[in-house]
Parts: structure tokens; sequence; C-alpha cells
């Protein structure tokens, strides 16, 4: 490529269009020759490939036992600066794709927006804004699928929304019956009906699912989970009253994984799964729901029995009322 930059083209028209740009670009581009202006030549093209498909665990890298790919969808090749239009293809059977004779320069790669609609995102394994040079080919992965959010940004969310997040796990997926807890700086979510998963304590993990809603609550259902690191960081229950516990400490820990301590048992009784018991460290009573999975029998816990700490999730049961539930024997020990 050359060009002289230090004549401005006093002979050439001004506010030149994308297409005379692209022409150019093909070309070259030549003026009057009593400009004494060196024309622009630019020799070469370039090749984009690439393949879309869909990102079930929203890595942005096609997994091929997670992912799906896409067939028959529109992508499009944009000049950066004017997003003007170079050219349009679709993917064959693999979701693959391939724009061949590209002029150089700055370009934008993007899937067609009738694919995307209203909840989905293109995630792009590279930029999706690129240079290329003559004789260059690219290769890229996309991915579609739903848009990362942080849980705050979760919990404004309608109900039906697909969405990924990351945090920590706060509990063992085996423990809460396909249930996982999940923190991220300081905010917690539920995501239900994720299916069997080595996610344990403590690790670092990635979960999509559909926003819903109970008890004003917002959680995901259908969830994934997904491990990025196992054993990222220590996981420390807040301490808490039964008061404090019993109202989420006003919302504020949905979700949570918190401790009481000194908690004497008020009441005892079955219920399907397990037993609840009424308990209060002298501010108020919370309802602790034992499953059947902890191990732990009614007859071990009768009313005036004192827990040293009970840990445990916290679950709305109610408007503005929420239980914790212990996730193993570890978390609710009887005294002996």
């Amino acid at each position: 490529m050359t060009s002289n930059r230090g004549t401005r083209g006093r002979g050439c028209p001004q506010g030149r269009t994308a297409a005379i740009v692209v022409a150019a670009v093909a070309v070259g581009l030549s003026c009057s020759e009593e400009t004494g202006v060196t024309p622009l030549v630019v020799d070469g093209t370039a090749r984009i490939t690439g393949q879309l498909f869909l990102d079930a665990n929203g890595s942005g890298v096609f997994e091929s036992g997670f992912d799906d790919v896409v067939a028959s969808a529109l992508l499009r090749l944009r000049l950066a600066a004017s997003g003007s239009i170079l050219g349009e293809t679709q993917t064959d059977a693999q979701g693959l794709f391939d724009f061949e004779s590209i002029p150089v320069g700055t370009l934008r790669l993007e899937v067609d927006s009738i694919l995307l609609g209203d909840s989905l995102v293109a995630r792009f394994e590279q930029s999706d804004t690129f240079s290329v040079a003559a004789g260059d080919s690219l290769g890229f992965q996309v991915g579609v699928g739903a848009p990362e959010r942080s849980i705050p940004e979760i919990r404004s969310l309608p109900p039906d929304e697909p969405v990924f997040t990351s945090g920590i796990a706060l509990n063992d997926w085996t423990e809460l019956g396909g249930s996982i807890h999940l923190e991220s700086d300081s905010s917690f979510l539920r995501v239900t009906g994720v299916p069997a998963v080595e996610v344990g304590v403590g690790d670092s993990i990635r979960v999509s699912g559909r926003t819903s809603t109970a008890q004003g609550i917002v959680f995901l259902v259908g969830g994934r989970a997904f491990s990025l690191e196992q054993d990222a960081r220590p996981v420390t229950p807040w301490a808490v009253t039964t008061a404090q516990a019993g109202t989420a400490q006003g919302g504020d820990l949905e979700a949570a994984l918190v401790v009481m301590s000194q908690v004497t048992v008020t009441s005892n009784s079955a219920v399907a799964g397990g037993f609840i018991v009424e308990g209060t460290d002298g501010t108020s009573e919370v309802s602790i729901r034992i499953r059947d999975t902890t191990g732990i029998d009614p007859a071990e816990v009768p009313v005036g029995t004192v827990f040293p700490s009970v840990v445990g999730v916290l679950v709305p049961s109610g408007p503005g009322v929420w239980e914790v539930v212990p996730r193993s024997r570890d978390d609710a020990s009887p005294p002996n």
C-alpha cells in the first residue's frame, strides 16, 4: 500500500461514499494529473472464515461436549468506519462460513439480528472489529448465547430471561437436590433444576438458566453449571441472628449461606422430605428445614435442644419470610 500523506488532494472531490472507497480498495483510486496527487493503490484481498455455534456454557469457544453448530445463519462483514456492508454469507450444515476476496482494511463481523432476537448475544473468540492486510486469512469462532449478567442485574430482570452469570458455589450439587447457591461480590443467587455436575463448595463456576420469580424473589430455573476452577476460595458463612435469618436481613441476604449461634429448638414437625424445627437465639424464631439427606433424625433434636451453631442457605418460604436449609449434617449437627 502506498500513499502521499503530504498532499490533501485539492483536485479530488471530498466526502466520497463508502461504495467509492470499496471500489478504490479493489482497483485503486486515481485523480486528475493536474492535482499532482499520487493515487492510492491497494493490491490484494483477504479471506475470513469461521464457525457459528450455540454457546451452551458461555465460554466463547466451541466445545463439542457442550455446544451445537448453527446452520443457515446469516453473517455480514462491514467497513468498521462507515458501517457499509462488504458482504453477506450463510453458515453451512457444520456452522461454517467463508468470506472470500475481501478488500483489506478495518472491518467488523456481525451475526444477523434476526437470529439474536432480544435475548441472545454473539460472543467472539477475538474482537469482532479487526484489520486485515493483503493475503491475510483469518479464522473466527462465534458463539451465540445468553448474555452474561451480574447477580444484581439478574434480580432486576423480568421472568423467562436467559442469562449466564459466574461466582463461587456455596454448596455441593448433591446437597440440595439439584439446586446451587452462588455468591459473587457479596450478592447471592439460587439456581434450581441443575443436572448432575461435579461442583463443590468453593468452586468457581459459571451458571446458565432462565429467570423466574417466587415470593417476589428472582432466581434461575432450568439451570446448568460449569466448573471454571476447583477450590477457588474458601466459603465463609455470614454470621446472623435468627431474626436476621428469618427476613434474610431485609432481603439483602437472599440465597446466602449464613450461620447462627446458640439456637434453641422451640418446636419440631415432620414435612415432606424431612422435618422443620423452629429455633431462636433470643431475638426471634426462624424455621430450619432439615432434609432427609442430612441424615439427622427428628428424635435427635427434641424441643429444648440447643445447637451451638446452625449453618444453612436462605430460601424464601413466604412473602418477606425465609427459612434456613442446612446443606449436610455438619451444618446442623445435634449436640451430644
